[in-house]
């Protein structure tokens, strides 16, 4: 009867290593993402333009066009009234 060998070869070990290393780096990139201007947060125009992007990345994909959607930051901005982004976040979320 042969022994099961319970002490991982160095290979294994960085094997093992580098799978928990991508894990890792997967997982950090999604909090990173997941790290997005809520709209209770939108008080600026740069704020608002990060809000904006982010969801037309998430809507649209590969198919995300920066130019587009600076354009719709830039027509919002000018909709706002003092400092209540309120209406163009709205605006954004329905449309």
């Amino acid at each position: 009867m042969e022994k099961e060998n319970l002490i991982p070869s160095f290979e294994e070990y960085v094997n093992e290593q580098k799978l928990a290393e991508k894990e890792e780096l997967e997982t950090n990139k999604d909090k990173k993402e997941e790290k997005v201007v809520e709209e209770k947060e939108v008080t600026d125009k740069e704020s608002f333009k990060e809000y904006v992007f982010a969801i037309l990345k998430k809507q649209h994909g590969d198919d995300f066009d920066e130019k587009k959607a600076q354009k719709m930051v830039d027509d919002l901005a000018k909709e706002v009234d003092g400092d209540d982004w309120g209406e163009v976040v709205g605006k954004v979320q329905n449309g």
